[in-house]
């Protein structure tokens, strides 16, 4: 099932009204959220909107940034480590993206009895034929923290597999997340000056109870396979949190999220971006043989910049896709340096009519119930 709609953000009134077809509320579709009115709205192609309006009058972020030494300050929120520098993408290298992404679309089969071993399901899984079901796990549909998945072993690519999905009722999750604006509020362990988003933490550990003991009897049992963690939008950040937890115990792990939402603080950004590419400024235009990381964002995708208040910054390793479509060309997609970098997602502005599509075609349109 594909979800399509599409978010307007505005700081006190309609932007570029004029630019918009016309709009109409749906019934009994306004709510105030902590100081926003939420508006779900329709437009003459059937198309669902979503209007933000900050009622509080605080600051969002706009397009104006401030430079010292490197490090930019935009509107007053995010403090990040900045480039324009940018680098084409290789066939391979879009290959293999396009592989992960199928992988991180199976697991929205996962938590369900679509997904059966020996690795069956109504999406990709009949392009891995050497893939074998070892478990799945959860139903974000239920209150639990959990967060659905599964796991999975190529004994011929000698590759563990570790999916994770993005939540069940997407557009609630967005509201949320854009209008209750949770600080960054859990510490993170072995990492002083770390700290990252409660919920995305939280989620983390109920999930990996549920797969760890299996997962590392495949490690025990398997010397010099890889284990590779995809996931999308919430699952995203899940991954993220797990992949940094599996290279820490010295797993050969690589990491590939779509729509990735921004985890953490500095301090944890500056981790992150150290353990992955060796250093708290790497430099990221490549996709060679000892790369491990890839934050694929997409042209008009919001969620990659939330949270954008203070307190949060998003970690290097950022891979652009500059059309809003699915199978995009090789080149429509760039390496970004930096963790901000205005010639690739932080190019895009957030007070804007955003298609909300834009957080689902990733190579494939990545989402929905299985």
């Amino acid at each position: 099932m594909k979800f399509s709609a599409t978010l307007l953000f505005c700081a006190s009134t309609l932007i570029a009204a004029a630019t918009i077809a016309p709009l109409a509320p749906r019934g009994n579709q306004t709510k105030i959220i902590n100081g926003f009115q939420v508006t779900d709205l329709v437009n003459d192609a059937g198309d669902e909107l979503l209007l933000f309006k900050d009622l509080t009058n605080s600051s969002w972020p706009g397009d104006t940034s401030t430079s010292t030494n490197g490090v930019t300050l935009y509107s007053g929120a995010i403090k990040a480590w900045t480039s324009s520098d940018v680098a084409a993408v290789s066939q391979t290298s879009y290959n293999y993206l396009e592989k992960q992404a199928k992988l991180a679309n199976i697991a929205y089969c996962g938590g369900s009895s679509l997904l059966t071993a020996p690795f069956t399901c109504a999406y990709q899984c009949k392009e891995f034929p050497n893939m074998k079901l070892v478990s799945t796990w959860g139903d974000s549909r239920t209150l639990s923290a959990l967060v659905a998945g599964y796991l999975s072993i190529d004994h011929t690519d000698k590759e563990i597999v570790v999916g994770f999905r993005g939540s069940h009722t997407l557009k609630d999750w967005i509201v949320d997340l854009m209008v209750l604006r949770k600080a960054v509020d859990d510490s993170y362990p072995g990492c002083d000056n770390c700290r990252v988003h409660h919920g995305f933490y939280s989620a983390y550990k109920a999930t990996l109870a549920r797969f760890d003991n299996d997962l590392k009897k495949l490690v025990a049992e398997n010397p010099g396979y890889r284990v590779s963690v995809v996931g999308h939008s919430l699952g995203g950040a899940v991954a993220l949190l797990a992949a940094t937890d599996f290279k820490n115990r010295g797993y050969d792990t690589y990491l590939t999220t779509f729509g990735q939402p921004v985890v953490g603080n500095t301090g944890f950004a500056n981790y992150v971006d150290d353990l992955w590419f060796g250093s708290e400024t790497p430099n990221t235009l490549s996709g060679d043989s000892s790369r491990r990381y890839y934050r694929v964002t997409h042209k008009s995708d919001v969620v990659p910049r939330v949270p954008f208040w203070p307190g949060y910054t998003p970690n290097a390793g950022e891979v652009y896709i500059s059309v809003a479509e699915i199978n995009p060309p090789v080149s429509a997609l760039r390496y970004c340096d930096g963790e901000v970098n205005d010639q690739c997602l932080h190019g895009n502005s957030l007070l804007s009519l955003i298609n909300l599509t834009a957080h689902h075609n990733y190579f494939i349109y990545i989402g929905g119930d299985c």
